[in-house]
Protein backbone atom coordinates (compact mmCIF):
# COMPACT_ATOMS: atom_id res chain seq x y z
CA UNK A 1 0.00 0.00 0.00
CA UNK A 2 1.32 3.71 -0.89
CA UNK A 3 1.83 5.71 1.52
CA UNK A 4 -1.12 8.18 2.16
CA UNK A 5 0.64 12.34 1.90
CA UNK A 6 -1.38 15.44 3.26
CA UNK A 7 -3.02 17.48 0.46
CA UNK A 8 -1.81 21.16 0.84
CA UNK A 9 -5.32 22.03 2.44
CA UNK A 10 -4.39 19.89 5.79
CA UNK A 11 -0.87 21.00 5.66
CA UNK A 12 -1.62 24.74 5.49
CA UNK A 13 -4.51 24.34 8.37
CA UNK A 14 -1.93 22.52 10.43
CA UNK A 15 0.30 25.05 10.15
CA UNK A 16 -1.77 27.67 10.91
CA UNK A 17 -3.12 25.91 14.34
CA UNK A 18 0.97 25.21 15.19
CA UNK A 19 1.53 29.09 14.34
CA UNK A 20 4.71 28.21 13.10
CA UNK A 21 6.31 26.07 16.31
CA UNK A 22 7.21 22.63 16.21
CA UNK A 23 4.01 20.41 18.08
CA UNK A 24 6.37 17.92 19.29
CA UNK A 25 6.05 19.04 22.33
CA UNK A 26 9.61 21.40 22.07
CA UNK A 27 7.47 24.08 21.00
CA UNK A 28 10.94 25.56 18.92
CA UNK A 29 9.87 28.06 16.47
CA UNK A 30 10.11 26.66 13.01
CA UNK A 31 12.65 28.93 10.67
CA UNK A 32 12.18 28.61 6.66
CA UNK A 33 15.68 27.18 6.44
CA UNK A 34 15.10 24.26 8.48
CA UNK A 35 11.67 24.27 7.16
CA UNK A 36 8.48 22.46 8.48
CA UNK A 37 8.12 19.07 8.07
CA UNK A 38 4.25 17.02 8.66
CA UNK A 39 4.43 13.71 10.14
CA UNK A 40 1.46 11.37 11.06
CA UNK A 41 0.20 10.87 14.42
CA UNK A 42 -0.54 7.74 14.27
CA UNK A 43 1.58 6.12 11.49
CA UNK A 44 0.32 5.40 8.18
CA UNK A 45 1.94 2.43 8.37
CA UNK A 46 -0.21 0.95 10.79
CA UNK A 47 -3.96 3.11 9.21
CA UNK A 48 -3.13 6.90 10.15
CA UNK A 49 -5.37 8.92 8.17
CA UNK A 50 -4.32 12.12 6.26
CA UNK A 51 -6.34 14.30 8.02
CA UNK A 52 -5.69 17.53 10.02
CA UNK A 53 -6.28 15.53 13.17
CA UNK A 54 -3.38 13.31 12.83
CA UNK A 55 -1.36 15.89 11.19
CA UNK A 56 1.67 16.81 13.45
CA UNK A 57 4.15 19.83 12.50
CA UNK A 58 7.38 19.31 13.43
CA UNK A 59 11.07 21.01 12.61
CA UNK A 60 13.29 18.41 10.52
CA UNK A 61 15.55 17.50 14.08
CA UNK A 62 13.06 16.74 15.87
CA UNK A 63 10.83 14.49 12.91
CA UNK A 64 14.25 12.58 12.10
CA UNK A 65 14.87 11.48 16.30
CA UNK A 66 11.09 10.71 16.60
CA UNK A 67 11.76 8.35 13.01
CA UNK A 68 14.74 6.94 14.49
CA UNK A 69 12.74 5.54 17.76
CA UNK A 70 10.22 4.22 16.07
CA UNK A 71 11.75 2.61 12.58
CA UNK A 72 12.17 -0.75 14.44
CA UNK A 73 8.76 -1.11 16.16
CA UNK A 74 7.08 0.11 12.52
CA UNK A 75 9.13 -2.77 10.44
CA UNK A 76 8.19 -5.70 12.89
CA UNK A 77 4.81 -4.52 12.81
CA UNK A 78 4.82 -4.37 8.83
CA UNK A 79 7.19 -7.91 8.64
CA UNK A 80 4.29 -9.68 10.99
CA UNK A 81 1.50 -8.43 9.18
CA UNK A 82 2.62 -9.37 6.19
CA UNK A 83 3.84 -13.36 7.69
CA UNK A 84 -0.34 -13.50 8.65
CA UNK A 85 -1.53 -13.06 5.47
CA UNK A 86 1.22 -15.24 3.80
CA UNK A 87 2.90 -11.62 1.34
CA UNK A 88 6.26 -12.54 2.83
CA UNK A 89 8.58 -13.96 0.18
CA UNK A 90 11.32 -16.22 1.49
CA UNK A 91 14.44 -16.17 0.31
CA UNK A 92 16.43 -19.04 -1.51
CA UNK A 93 18.31 -21.50 1.18
CA UNK A 94 22.32 -20.70 0.58
CA UNK A 95 24.15 -22.57 -1.87
CA UNK A 96 25.30 -26.43 -0.25
CA UNK A 97 23.83 -25.11 2.80
CA UNK A 98 22.02 -26.75 5.59
CA UNK A 99 18.45 -26.19 3.92
CA UNK A 100 19.89 -26.47 0.19
CA UNK A 101 18.49 -29.93 -1.66
CA UNK A 102 22.66 -30.09 -2.36
CA UNK A 103 25.90 -30.55 -0.13
CA UNK A 104 29.31 -30.54 -0.71
CA UNK A 105 31.56 -33.29 0.13
CA UNK A 106 35.16 -32.45 2.22
CA UNK A 107 36.25 -32.93 -1.64
CA UNK A 108 34.95 -30.39 -2.72
CA UNK A 109 32.11 -32.79 -4.82
CA UNK A 110 28.70 -31.08 -4.81
CA UNK A 111 25.81 -34.26 -4.78
CA UNK A 112 22.25 -34.28 -3.38
CA UNK A 113 21.39 -34.50 -0.16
Amino acid sequence: MARQEFSKKVKLAAWNRSGGNCECGCGVKIISGDGPEYDHRIEDAIGGEPTLENCVVMRKRCHDAKTRKRRPELDKTRRLFEKEINARTTSSPMPCGRKSKWKKKMSGEVVPR
